[in-house]
């Protein structure tokens, strides 16, 4: 059992620690989002869509998707090459920092 969790927490912590060159951009386009699109309305969207220099692409998303795959975009603009997997895990981790920042 010890050598299970040792195992999947060290996992974790390198998780995290792939994700270190990608939290900076992916907590400012969070924030950004966040700022932005409070309401998420078309309208806001549409602004976050200019600032953040992606296009929005709505298709049968729900609001809430279409601003995470601008949030996504935007990192994508920077790091073209990012793997999925640290792609989400960064937004994942910006979310929650934004989230802990908003709540003290």
């Amino acid at each position: 059992m010890k050598r299970f969790i040792r195992t999947l927490f060290g996992g974790l912590k390198l998780s995290y620690y792939h994700t270190v060159p990608y939290l900076p951009i992916a907590y400012e386009a969070v924030k950004l989002a966040r700022e932005i699109a409070p309401n998420k309305t078309t309208d806001e969207i549409i602004r976050l869509s200019n600032q953040l220099g992606v296009p929005e692409m709505w298709g049968d998303r729900s609001p809430e998707e279409v601003i995470r795959n601008m949030v996504a975009n935007a990192i994508r603009l920077k790091y073209p090459d990012i793997p999925d997997s640290l792609l989400n895990r960064s937004i994942e981790i910006a979310y929650g920092a934004l989230k802990h920042e908003l709540s003290e």
